[in-house]
Formats: C-alpha cells, sequence, structure tokens
C-alpha cells in the first residue's frame, strides 16, 4: 500500500544551527549573525560553501545523494530561498 507522510518539513535546532528537512531536501545553517535567514546569506559565503567550511550552510538533495556528501546550496538558491524562509518562520515566530 501507500506510505502515509506524517509531516512535510521536520524543523531541527542544535547550539547555533537549525535545520529543516523535507522529502527531497535537507537544509541547514547557522541561526546567527541577524540577517542570516537572506538569500544574500548564502552568496555571501559561496567561498565557504565550495571549501566546505564550518558555518556555511548546506543543502543536499536526498533523492540524488541520500548520504548528504555534496552540498548543492549555491545550485539551488530557489530552494535555499523557501527552505530560509521555513526556518525563519519556526525560529522568528
Amino acid at each position: 500500500g501507500e506510505k502515509a507522510k506524517l509531516h512535510d518539513q521536520v524543523f531541527t535546532e542544535f547550539g547555533s544551527y537549525a535545520a529543516v528537512r523535507t522529502e527531497r531536501w535537507h537544509y541547514f545553517q547557522a541561526t546567527r549573525p541577524r540577517g542570516c535567514f537572506q538569500r544574500s546569506f548564502v552568496e555571501k559565503r559561496a567561498q565557504a560553501i565550495k571549501k566546505i567550511a564550518r558555518g556555511a550552510p548546506h543543502l543536499y538533495d536526498l533523492e540524488k545523494d541520500p548520504r548528504e556528501t555534496t552540498n548543492v546550496a549555491l545550485d539551488h538558491l530557489d530552494v535555499v530561498a523557501e527552505l530560509q524562509a521555513l526556518l525563519r518562520k519556526r525560529i522568528e515566530g
């Protein structure tokens, strides 16, 4: 039979990081500094993302990369913006 979904998204917070996971995507980022939930936050950290630096935003495509080995945040800025908005709403209320 068909599997029923419990949730569309799952949110977690750990230390100064927050994450949201959907059926296809897993996104996490720092919850500081101010403005960290803006699209520009990811764009400004492009070099850190490329170097897999600590604190860089991470986006994984769970359909193509279930082991979460390749950060695709820079390739899917539209998805990042959507998931950032969900995190912002969840954290900032």
